[in-house]
């Protein structure tokens, strides 16, 4: 039997379980099939007072970070980009580790998931990535525009073309009965709220909750970046970099300047 809730993405539906007091207009799109939700946001012209979210039941361009493919079969996960502009000079230092924290933290409302955030933009649970995180962001009308693109492992349950350790939502308890539309109505609300949290007080407000669900915290990484060397992870800053420690040596790393593994 089909799972009940595994029904059509819908608009109506999604837009009941939002929440959103901060924008003038929200406008959901939904697709059948797009080659990437995050590509057809950032291309669209958007207007300052509006929160964009999109969509798709299939992306045949998915992608994740470092232009990596994001496997997008029809119907069985969530494809979702969301869209709004910022003031020009506002600072994104741990914004993705927020909206890995609201991606957590949504699960663990609605489904009672304790999934773990490993750093910079993945969500974990038993050591099997389920969902992945990219922000992309741009200039527009002398504002900054970001694009919030989020992928969710809900109802598949094989995959061939995933070359690492990975699971989904029903994978993770096939007894409960998951909603993409209640998800993603959640999800999208909660964002937004911590989003103007992150706007106010930055990354500091949620470094505490983000290393409590740390993923990498206490392991040891591997990386050509050490040349050779193990690293030891401690914990994230107030600004979001990871926070290591080789040979007795404490350093901080940004996001986009590490590329490791994690040694077994």
């Amino acid at each position: 039997m089909k799972d009940v809730n595994q029904n059509p993405l819908n608009k109506k539906i999604i837009n009941s379980f939002l929440r959103i007091k901060d924008f003038s207009k929200v406008k959901i799109l939904i697709f059948e099939e797009i080659d990437s939700t995050n590509r057809y946001l950032s291309d669209l012209i958007s207007d300052k007072n509006t929160l964009y979210v999109c969509t798709a039941e299939k992306q045949n361009k998915g992608k994740g970070r470092g232009n990596k493919k994001w496997e997008s079969p029809t119907g069985q996960n969530i494809y979702l980009s969301l869209s709004f502009q910022l003031e020009k000079n506002s600072q994104l230092n741990g914004f993705s580790l927020m909206v890995g924290l609201a991606i957590r933290d949504t699960l663990s409302e609605l489904y009672d998931i304790d999934s773990k955030i490993k750093w910079p933009n993945d969500i974990f649970f038993d050591h099997k990535k389920f969902c992945g995180v990219l922000i992309e962001t741009k200039y527009e009308n002398n504002l900054l525009k970001i694009v919030i693109g989020i992928g969710i492992n809900v109802f598949m349950h094989s995959n061939d073309q995933i070359d690492q350790d990975w699971t989904s939502l029903k994978l993770i308890d096939g007894e409960k009965s998951f909603d993409r539309n209640l998800i993603i109505g959640k999800l999208t609300s909660k964002i937004i709220d911590y989003s103007r949290t992150y706007e106010k007080y930055g990354f500091s407000h949620f470094q505490k909750p983000f290393n409590q669900n740390n993923y990498l915290k206490n392991k040891i990484l591997t990386s050509e970046n050490f040349k050779g060397k193990d690293c030891k992870v401690k914990e994230v800053d107030e600004e979001g970099r990871l926070k290591v420690e080789i040979d007795k040596e404490e350093k901080l790393i940004s996001s986009g300047e590490l590329s490791f593994k994690i040694k077994e």
